[in-house]
C-alpha cells in the first residue's frame, strides 16, 4: 500500500517551484517506510514533470521496492501503488525470476512493455499505476478491476496532475481545493459519489476497471474489463461446483496473506468474515504463523440496552475455537467519543468524506497497528458477490417458467404447506404480470414504510438547499434498483455500483493512516468471475440462501455459524456508545450561538435529529448519516 503522485506538462512549460515536495508533503501524514520523486526527462518538445512514491511496506518484494524507477532499456518510468497477486503465472511470460527481489511494479512495468494498454487484462491483484513512456511521450495510468486503490486526476490541455488522494492534487496550488456541489448534495443525503466522482470540482477520479492515455492526442479513457453475464459453468456433479469454489477461494486467501508482517482479519462472527478468518488460519498455520483477528464488540455496559447492535462474540469465539486461533482482539473503543475522528478525518484528507464503515474503525485500526501488523483482511464484499443471497432468483424462474423449482423453494419457505405455497407464488406471478393490480389489492403502503422517504426526512439541508440540489430525487435515483430478469445481471450490477468501489476506497484511506493495507479476498477476479458464472439454481437450495458459500466452508466454520441466517449487515456496535460518550459535547456545539453553519445547514433540523438520537426508540426509522457528515464539516466560529 502507497501514496503515488506526479505531473505532466505537455506545454513544456515548467512545474511551478515546490509542486513536487508540496505534494509529497501532503500525502505523508501517516510516516511513509519509504519517500522520493524524480523529475522526468526535460528534453526540447519533452514533457516536463516528475513521479513520486510514497511506500508502505507489507509484501517480502516490497522491502526491495525502490519507486520511482526509470528501465534504461526502454525509457518507461513507473510509479505504483500496487500488491500483483498472480506472479508465479506472469513470471514465465514476462520473464522475471519469481523471488524477493522482483517487486510487484517490475511486474506492470514488464506487462506495460509487453501488452500496452491491454496489461489490465493480465494482472490480478489490487493496483493504482503511472507508466510515462519517455520515446511516445505519453502517460498511462490504470486502476484495478475492483477499484480497491483509488487514483485521481486533474487534466486540461496543459497538464495532467495525478495523485491516490486529491488533496495531493490540490497541494499543487495550482487546482483549488474547492468542494464540488454534487459531492456536498450526495454526502448529506447518504448518496454514494459516482465512480468517478472526486470531492473537489475540476477532479475527477478514474473509474475502476479502467485505463487513462495521455498524450500529444489528447486524453483517452477506456475499460478494459466488465464481468461477463452470458458466462455459465456447467458440472456434471454438483459437489464440483462446490469443490471449485473453494479451491478458489482458498487460493484468494493465500494471496491476500502473503506479508512480510503479522496478518490479521476482522472478525464479526457472520459468514463471510467467519470463512475469510477461517481460511486465513489455516494458511498462515502451515508457514508456522497466526492470525490475528479483531472484532467489534460492545462494551459491557450497553449489552442488551444498544439498538440495533447485538453482541457477536459467541459466534467468534466459536469460529476461533473452531480455527485455533488465540490472538483475539475485542474492539469496545472504550472511552471515545465521534467528533475528535469526525475533525482528525477531515484533517487527513481535506475533505468531508460522509459517514461511512471506515470512520468508526479507527479504534480497530488502533489495536492492529499495535500489535505489528500490517495486512488486514475483510470479508467485504462478499455480500454483493461471492456470498450472494441470490437476488432476483425467483424473477429468473418466472422468466423461464421454471414452476417445478419455483413451487419447490417457496413451498420449503412454508414449511411445505400447500395453500400457503399455492398463494405465494399466485402472488408472485401476479406481482410480474399485474403490479398495479397487486398494489390496489394491498392498498398503498403507509409513507412512513418508504424507507426512502424517512432517510429524506432526516437531511439537514435547508428547504430551499433540497429543493434547489433536488436531495430526494437523488436518493431515489440512487437506490431504486431496477428490476433484473436473472441473478447474474443482479449480481454483476451490485458488484459494480458505487457503493462497493468507494466503500474499497475509503477503508483502504483509513487504513493506510495507521500503517496497514487492507485486502479483500472475495474482491478477488478469478473468483468473481466463477461465481458470477454459476448456474442460479443452485444460488438457493431448500429456501436457503447462499448456499454454494455455505456448501465451500464445509468442516472450515462450526455448523452453527455456516447455517446462521440471523446476521445483519455491515455494523460496529460502538457507534452509539461512543455518541452517548460525546452528546454533551456535541449538545454544546449544536447550541453555541458563535458556530457559524455552512449555509446549506439547517441547524433546527440538526437539534431535531441530535434528540431522536438522545431518544432513539426500537421502531424510530432513523438516518442520521446527514448529521454525521455535517458534524464532521467546518464550522466557521465567531
Amino acid at each position: 500500500m502507497s501514496n503515488i503522485f506526479g505531473y505532466i506538462s505537455f506545454s513544456g512549460a515548467p512545474v511551478r517551484e515546490g509542486a513536487a515536495t508540496g505534494m509529497m508533503q501532503a500525502l505523508s501524514g501517516w510516516q511513509p517506510d519509504a519517500a522520493r520523486f524524480c523529475h522526468l526527462p526535460a528534453e526540447t518538445g519533452n514533457p516536463f514533470g516528475f513521479f513520486g512514491s510514497l511506500l508502505l511496506h507489507t509484501t517480502p518484494e516490497s522491502l526491495n521496492e525502490a519507486l520511482p524507477y526509470t528501465d534504461p532499456q526502454s525509457g518507461m518510468t513507473i510509479t505504483a501503488d500496487a500488491r500483483i497477486d498472480n506472479r508465479s503465472e506472469l513470471s514465465p511470460k514476462l520473464g522475471l525470476a519469481d523471488n524477493l527481489q522482483t517487486p510487484d511494479s517490475m511486474y506492470i512495468l514488464r506487462a506495460c512493455q509487453k501488452w500496452g494498454r491491454d496489461c489490465g487484462r493480465y494482472l490480478l491483484g489490487d493496483y493504482a499505476f503511472a507508466v510515462w513512456d519517455s520515446r511516445k511521450r505519453e502517460l498511462f495510468l490504470a486502476r484495478d478491476h475492483i477499484g480497491a486503490r483509488a487514483l485521481f486526476y486533474y487534466a486540461d490541455h496543459e497538464r495532467i496532475i495525478f495523485a491516490t488522494e486529491p488533496k495531493g492534487i490540490t497541494a499543487t496550488g495550482e487546482v483549488p481545493a474547492k468542494l464540488a456541489d454534487d459531492w456536498i448534495a450526495n454526502i448529506l443525503v447518504g448518496v454514494y459519489p459516482a465512480r468517478d466522482q472526486a470531492p473537489f470540482e475540476n477532479v475527477k477520479k478514474l473509474p475502476p476497471a479502467h485505463h487513462l492515455t495521455a498524450g500529444a492526442a489528447g486524453i483517452r479513457l477506456q475499460q478494459y474489463w466488465d464481468p461477463d453475464v452470458n458466462c455459465e459453468i456447467r458440472y456434471r456433479r454438483e459437489q464440483d461446483y462446490y469443490d471449485h469454489m473453494r479451491e478458489l477461494i482458498d487460493q484468494a486467501v493465500r494471496r491476500c496473506t502473503r506479508s512480510a508482517y503479522p496478518v490479521g482479519a476482522e472478525l464479526s462472527g457472520g459468514l463471510d468474515s467467519s470463512g475469510i478468518a477461517a481460511f486465513a488460519q489455516a494458511d498462515l498455520k502451515q508457514r508456522a504463523g497466526e492470525l490475528h483477528i479483531f472484532s467489534h464488540v460492545l462494551p459491557d455496559w450497553a449489552l442488551g440496552k444498544v439498538y440495533p447492535f447485538s453482541d457477536e462474540r459467541r459466534y467468534v469465539n466459536l469460529l476461533c475455537d473452531h480455527a485455533g486461533i488465540t490472538r483475539r482482539h475485542f474492539i469496545t473503543a472504550g472511552g471515545k467519543g465521534i467528533m475528535d475522528e469526525f475533525q482528525l478525518c477531515t484533517q487527513r484528507f481535506g475533505y468531508p468524506t460522509g459517514y461511512q464503515f471506515a470512520v468508526f474503525c479507527d479504534a480497530l485500526y488502533e489495536e492492529a497497528q499495535a500489535a505489528g501488523v500490517r495486512v488486514l483482511l475483510s470479508g467485504f464484499p462478499g455480500d454483493e458477490l461471492v456470498t450472494s443471497h441470490g437476488a432476483e432468483f425467483f424473477n429468473e424462474m418466472l422468466h423461464h417458467r421454471h414452476y417445478r423449482t419455483l413451487w419447490r423453494e417457496i413451498s420449503s419457505r412454508n414449511g411445505g404447506h400447500f395453500f400457503k405455497t399455492g398463494y405465494s407464488l399466485a402472488v408472485r406471478l401476479l406481482m410480474r404480470h399485474a403490479p398495479g393490480l397487486v398494489r390496489l389489492l394491498k392498498g398503498n403502503p403507509p409513507e412512513e414504510a418508504n424507507w426512502r422517504d424517512n432517510s429524506f426526512r432526516c437531511c439537514v439541508a435547508t428547504d430551499e438547499y433540497a429543493s434547489r440540489m433536488h436531495l430526494r430525487q437523488r436518493i431515489f435515483d440512487t437506490t431504486t434498483c431496477p428490476v433484473f430478469n436473472s441473478v447474474r445481471a443482479r449480481e454483476q450490477a451490485r458488484i459494480t455500483e458505487t457503493f462497493v468501489c468507494y466503500r474499497l476506497e475509503q477503508c483502504a484511506a483509513h487504513a493506510l493512516y495507521h500503517g496497514m493495507e487492507y485486502r479483500n479476498p472475495f474482491a478477488d477476479r478469478n473468483l468473481v468471475e466463477y461465481v458470477l458464472a454459476l448456474p442460479a439454481g443452485i444460488k438457493i437450495r431448500g429456501g436457503v440462501k447462499r448456499y454454494p458459500y455455505r456448501r465451500a466452508l464445509e468442516g472450515m466454520a462450526p455448523e452453527e455459524i455456516r447455517w446462521r441466517n440471523d446476521k445483519a449487515g455491515a455494523t460496529i456496535p460502538s457507534v452509539m456508545p461512543r455518541i452517548i460518550t460525546d452528546s454533551d459535547r456535541i449538545d454544546r456545539l449544536l447550541n453555541d450561538p458563535a458556530v457559524t453553519w455552512p449555509g446549506f445547514v439547517d441547524p433546527d433540523k440538526m437539534r431535531q435529529i441530535k434528540q431522536r438520537l438522545d431518544n432513539k426508540q426500537l421502531k424510530d426509522a432513523l438516518y442520521p448519516h446527514s448529521f454525521y457528515s455535517v458534524l464532521m464539516m467546518d464550522k466557521g466560529e465567531k
